[in-house]
């Protein structure tokens, strides 16, 4: 039987435990993924939103920036941020994107 385990480093550290040991030890491999850069941000985004059939420019390039800048890029905040910045676009009736909508999303 073949188990995957999905989930944050946390994981990785709580399966450490001793009383965990001996899945730990099972555990064949592990991947461990990066926070993105600024660069691979913008095309993370571009290509999520063509694949729902946005627009890939739905977001200024400031407004990348300041996800990108708020989410450190990491996956899980970068999505939860862009999110809710479309929500609010939607609800302000724009068109597009811009930072002043992200900003103060971000903190």
């Amino acid at each position: 039987m073949s188990i995957l385990l999905c989930g944050q480093e946390k994981l990785l550290s709580r399966l450490r435990l001793s009383f965990l040991e001996s899945l730990a030890n099972s555990v064949t491999t592990t991947v461990v993924m990066k926070p993105l850069l600024p660069e691979e941000t913008a095309s993370y985004l571009e290509e999520r939103l063509k694949h729902v059939g946005a627009r890939a420019d739905l977001f200024s390039p400031p407004a990348v920036r300041a996800i990108h800048n708020a989410s450190h890029g990491i996956m899980r905040s970068l999505n939860a941020l862009a999110s809710a910045a479309i929500q609010k676009a939607w609800r302000a009736k724009a068109e597009i994107v811009e930072s002043e909508l992200v900003l103060p999303l971000t903190g």
